[in-house]
């Protein structure tokens, strides 16, 4: 199971194309990694624990340069976020994505800001 999430913001498109191609790449993928980061967390710390596999399974990774994702490696991981008829859902991924969503978008700017003004 994974999560993508995308900005996708004027201000930041205009702040990345003020960079060379080179550093654009290293902000890109490290503004990404700094909002996956922020995922992965709040994902473990939503996660329900009864053996702690389920939240050590969760990672944030590149995907390309242009994404990152966040994965549940535990098979299980789907059907604890969306429930089952038997089990009721007990969601770790998409509460972290509806409340947290501004704050990582935030961390993300704010990564790019910073190589922006670096330059």
């Amino acid at each position: 199971m994974k999560i993508t999430l995308s900005v996708d913001d004027a201000s930041v498109r205009a702040a990345l194309r003020r960079l060379s191609p080179p550093r654009r790449l290293r902000a890109q993928r490290s503004a990404l990694q700094a909002g996956a980061l922020m995922i992965e967390s709040g994902a473990k710390r939503r996660a329900p624990v009864r053996t702690g596999f389920l939240r050590a399974s969760i990672r944030a990774q590149e995907a390309t340069p242009q994404e990152a994702e966040v994965t549940v490696g535990a098979e299980y991981g789907r059907f604890v976020e969306y429930g089952t008829s038997r089990q009721r859902a007990r969601p770790y991924l998409r509460p972290t994505l509806n409340e947290d969503r501004q704050t990582i978008v935030r961390a993300v700017a704010e990564t790019l800001r910073r190589w922006v003004e670096e330059r």
